[in-house]
């Protein structure tokens, strides 16, 4: 996703939302693993990153030195200790950094995607199921998640082919 197209959303999000742009809207995004992300958010997980990583390295080696007779066996820990430094730097980066995407469905989505996979369930000769053979609590997921509609529909599509 380019620059545009990202300024593009962002500016679409607002006017769908009704907020005011603020500083934290217009802030420089850049893509990192088809992710996208904030510029200076990634610039200070970086830091915090490498601040945890050598701290933690550079403190472990300089206490296992004194403990450890073997110097190779104190420096592996000591790598392993700033691998935990590492694991501890994401950790403090998911709490100061939320999520800042805002993902926004239309309620006319397609439900193209429904009907590749039920073809393709039937070409392997599995069978969905019926509709009024599932527990409640499943009806009210499907209901959640906007699928009990597609399930009736296939389901009234179904027995509307077998009357054929």
């Amino acid at each position: 996703m380019d620059h545009a197209t990202q300024q593009q959303n962002i500016a679409h999000a607002q006017q769908t939302s009704g907020q005011q742009a603020t500083a934290e809207n217009n802030e420089e995004l850049v893509e990192v693993w088809g992710d996208t992300v904030s510029l200076s958010a990634l610039i200070k997980s970086i830091l915090i990153g490498a601040i945890f990583s050598v701290s933690f390295f550079y403190a472990s080696q300089l206490v296992l030195t004194k403990i450890v007779e073997n110097q190779t066996l104190a420096h592996a820990y000591s790598m392993l200790c700033g691998l935990v430094g590492c694991l501890i730097a994401g950790f403090v980066c998911s709490i100061l950094f939320k999520p800042k995407r805002e993902i926004l469905e239309s309620e006319n989505q397609s439900m193209e995607w429904f009907d590749l996979l039920i073809e393709q369930w039937e070409k392997e000769g599995k069978s969905i199921g019926e509709l009024d053979e599932l527990p409640e609590k499943i009806v009210q997921e499907l209901k959640e998640l906007n699928l009990y509609d597609a399930f009736l529909a296939h389901a009234q599509k179904h027995q509307h082919d077998e009357a054929k």
